[in-house]
């Protein structure tokens, strides 16, 4: 064993052969680089990474694991489970985010590419005609592993393909970190208790990637109000027998009545981090501007070297001996040429010589630039950051340029916004903040409200009269863009009014906060109570702090640029916005 000093759990000993052939690859040690979160605009201590978290996930899935095969042996045996299934749970808590795309979940999006080949490499990977099968129903249905979770997958199996052996162990892996349970647990004892291991990593509602983070962000953040009993809750993981046909399974995964405490504080740890943090609006924008600038070095990148660089040829070694095998090295070989240079004779001949080789060294240069990243992280992003000339680019790196928001939180915005639109026109404002964001997002000169959308807009309009589509079509394009303008003029508005400097606003939805307590998952989660060997749902044992049921599931923030310590009035922007809506003058 092997051990590493962890700052929460203590130390974490992890065998020497998975420390040698995994922990200690390029493949693993990239994610020393790759940051856990978008929180260091508010929290400069934030600073952890997705090794240290991809460890912590290991530590608490072995707790997990060794006590379900402690507190669940007769269950186990039955259903032949034996320790290579906990091996290669806990391989997959070790590995669930070796894929990991720069800057963490801004980043994973840019593995969809244009051809949609992510979801063919998983399928040829596993090698799995049943996995593959039950791929095919949760997309059907609207069930889609995250990409990260998909990219993980590929690299560990292809990277660390003798860990795994028999077909069989690639599928219980695979699942174990996309989530993707077997679909015939029903009927199937083994895959019933197989799907509660899923569960441990992979859940709508707690696991052990889920505990870890939620402890360490709140830890390195100081935002660590709720405590959390992991070794408690843990150690109470058990298999129970469910008679209930609703459950779908008749083997369960469940925690011990002694659990209870600690579950609630799950949750509201889980709830703070998701209403107060990852919805602030200084970090909703640091996500936007990281996104765009991510989009710029994407397309800079692929013009200049005819390469992709999120793929997965960047995320291990092999990119790097693309284009220049092994042992090429472009500075070498630009040596070698300056040597052979010397020995060229004086004279006509050298000059002739001369050109030929400034030709040869602009190509071994051009190749050398076109070989792709290998090992993908954060800093080839803020290299390559550096070198564009993309606005949010240069924004990024610049705190004191950024835009400023109108309201500070959800509460702020249901004083300023909703507070004026009420009930019944709250519909009509998502559809039309909706129709902006994806025309400042796709269509516009650039995602902000300026005097540039103003014009384009206005252009558009004059375009329709003349355009080659049907009557109805031309009167439906001509109320989208009305209502674009009218939002655009609006802000134009606000400005004049208000004496702005900058004519610069930026629009960011983002999703209404609810409680985790509503989840139905969680609500069905069995409590086992051992003295009386009967299970009973969570919800029906402890007070589940509840939202209201509604349909406002998005808000949106709003961002000024302002001068010269400008402050913008809120609650002009929301009558503004209210009398937009509500079409009033």
């Amino acid at each position: 064993m092997k051990q590493f000093k962890d700052p929460i759990y203590g130390y974490v000993c992890i065998p020497k052969t998975i420390v040698n052939d995994i922990i200690d690859t390029p493949e693993f040690q990239r994610l020393r680089y790759i940051k856990q979160t978008s929180y260091l605009p508010v929290y400069s201590a934030a600073l952890h990474n997705r090794f240290v978290h991809s460890l912590g996930v290991y530590f608490l899935g072995r707790i997990a694991s060794e006590s379900l095969f402690r507190n669940s042996k007769d269950i186990l045996e039955d259903c032949h489970i034996n320790s290579d299934t906990k091996d290669f749970f806990q391989l997959a808590c070790l590995l669930h985010d070796v894929g990991h795309a720069p800057f963490s979940h801004s980043g994973e999006g840019f593995y969809i590419d244009e051809k949609k080949t992510l979801h063919e490499k998983l399928k040829h990977a596993v090698g799995d005609a049943s996995f593959s099968d039950d791929l095919k129903y949760y997309h059907t249905n609207g069930k889609i592993a995250a990409p990260h979770e998909i990219m993980s997958v590929i690299v560990a199996l292809e990277r660390f393909v003798n860990f795994f052996g028999a077909v069989e162990n690639r599928d219980f892996f695979a699942r174990c970190i996309t989530g993707y349970k077997y679909r015939d647990a029903e009927n199937n004892t083994r895959h019933a208790v197989l799907n509660a291991f899923i569960t441990l990593l992979n859940s709508s509602t707690i696991d052990v990637d889920r505990l870890d983070y939620l402890i360490r962000d709140a830890q390195v953040m100081g935002y660590n109000s709720i405590s959390i009993d992991y070794h408690r809750l843990l150690e109470s993981v058990t298999l129970v027998k469910v008679q209930d046909s609703d459950m779908h399974s008749p083997i369960q995964l469940a925690f011990r009545k002694s659990a209870l405490s600690v579950i609630e504080n799950v949750i509201y740890a889980h709830d703070a981090e998701k209403k107060w943090i990852q919805n602030h609006p200084v970090i909703q924008y640091e996500v936007f501007l990281i996104q765009r600038t991510l989009a710029a070095v994407r397309s800079e990148y692929r013009e200049k070297t005819g390469n992709e660089l999120f793929s997965l040829e960047s995320l291990s070694t092999n990119a790097h001996h693309k284009y220049m095998g092994n042992n090429f090295s472009a500075s070498d070989v630009i040596n070698e040429i300056d040597k052979a240079i010397a020995l060229v004779p004086d004279g006509d001949t050298k000059n002739d010589a001369l050109e030929i080789l400034k030709v040869v060294k602009r190509s071994i240069n051009q190749m050398s630039n076109s070989a792709q990243i290998s090992l993908l992280c954060d800093d080839d992003i803020i290299h390559l950051a550096k070198t564009t000339r993309q606005y949010y680019a240069e924004e990024l790196f610049n705190r004191g340029h950024r835009r400023h928001p109108v309201w500070k939180s959800e509460s702020e915005y249901k004083i300023y916004v909703d507070g004026y639109i009420g009930d019944e026109t709250y519909d009509e404002l998502q559809s039309q903040i909706k129709i902006l964001n994806k025309f400042l997002l796709e269509e516009a000169p650039n995602p902000s409200i300026n005097q540039d959308a103003i014009d384009y807009c206005k252009e558009k309009l004059g375009e329709i009269p003349d355009a080659a589509f049907s009557e109805a079509d031309k009167t439906v394009m001509t109320k989208r863009y009305t209502i674009l303008l009218n939002w655009l003029e609006m802000f134009s508005k606000v400005r004049e009014s208000q004496n702005l400097r900058f004519f610069d606003f930026l629009i960011i939805p983002t999703s209404k906060f609810e409680s985790g307590f509503k989840k139905e998952d969680l609500s069905n989660t069995p409590i086992y109570f051992p003295e009386s060997g009967k299970t009973q749902p969570l919800g029906k044992l402890i007070n589940l702090f509840t939202t209201k049921d509604t349909v406002r599931h998005m808000f949106f923030y709003v961002y000024y640029r302002k001068a010269n310590g400008e402050m913008i009035d809120a609650q002009q922007v929301g009558r503004e916005i209210a009398k937009l809506v509500l079409n009033k003058p």
